[in-house]
């Protein structure tokens, strides 16, 4: 499973190797920086900001996983 843990300011604390490969990010240090920064995926940017629980986030290579925010 891909595991992505953001603050409070939406930057990156944690992105495991599945998270970079579903997101395409490749293994770039994303500690520390903005997620909007890391990645360009709108749909998981709209599920982190907005009161939605849980997404269908589709990727690239035709994937659809569902996503679930905590806040």
């Amino acid at each position: 499973d891909g595991v992505l843990v953001v603050d409070e300011d939406d930057r990156v604390s944690l992105m495991n190797p599945m998270a970079q490969k579903m997101l395409a990010v490749g293994t770039v240090d994303a500690r520390g920086r903005p997620l909007r920064e890391v990645t360009a995926n709108a749909d998981l940017l709209r599920l982190l900001a907005g009161k939605d629980r849980q997404a269908e986030i589709p990727l690239a290579g035709g994937r659809t996983p569902r996503a679930c925010a905590r806040r």
